[in-house]
């Protein structure tokens, strides 16, 4: 049996994480979200209402970190 990941969850726990670091105090929330069956996004949003897009298409969780925190 495969073991699925929750994208939204792992995204909570990053948000978490990174609010407990100076370089991501202002990052207020990761929000996933599946735009098509192959097309996978996180959006980050900043305490000042600006937002980054972050393409996790056919990303593994952790591999959704590392594209993450390269946008960040």
């Amino acid at each position: 049996m495969a073991f699925v990941e929750d994208k939204q969850e792992i995204c909570d726990l990053l948000l978490e994480t990174l609010k407990a670091t100076r370089g991501g105090q202002d990052i207020v929330n990761l929000i996933y979200g599946r735009i098509t069956q192959s097309e996978e996004n996180v959006m980050v949003l900043f305490a000042n209402g600006t937002h980054i897009n972050v393409n996790v298409s056919m990303d593994s969780g952790l591999g959704m970190i590392r594209d993450i925190m390269k946008k960040i």
